[in-house]
């Protein structure tokens, strides 16, 4: 079995969204211009923590060696996040809100398997 951990890029990407999830909602900014565009927000957020995760496929070639762990690990941290978010003045865990980052990280996901990937990973031709 290969061990994987969280690559440093994936850890710093956590920790801001960790950051924000503990600012109160006026600490955020402006309004925002439509209904439902912080679940947008959500589902951009949680895609590139999940291909935060590519490094790793530098150490680990087969995407079945990775991607799992990776998925597994962003939708983890989403739930802790909403979670985290309950103890927030003015903030709530929101089931809505862990959609849309389940969402983000499977569209992110799909898109490996598809040529964008090859704009996203870098690989020198050998």
């Amino acid at each position: 079995m290969t061990r994987i951990g969280l690559p440093p890029l994936t850890l710093a990407w956590m920790a801001v969204l960790t950051y924000l999830s503990s600012l109160e909602p006026e600490a955020l900014g402006p309004e925002l211009p439509f209904a439902g565009a912080d679940k947008t927000i959500h589902a951009g957020f949680y895609a590139l923590l999940l291909l935060s995760f590519m490094p790793a496929s530098r150490l680990h070639r087969a995407r079945s060696e990775w991607l799992p762990f990776a998925i597994g690990a962003s939708l983890a941290f989403g739930i802790c996040d909403e979670l985290h978010q309950s103890f927030v003045a003015g903030r709530f865990a929101d089931p809505l809100d862990f959609a849309a980052d389940a969402g983000g990280v499977i569209a992110a996901a799909l898109v490996l398997g598809t040529p964008i990937e090859r704009i996203l990973i870098y690989r020198p031709i050998r």
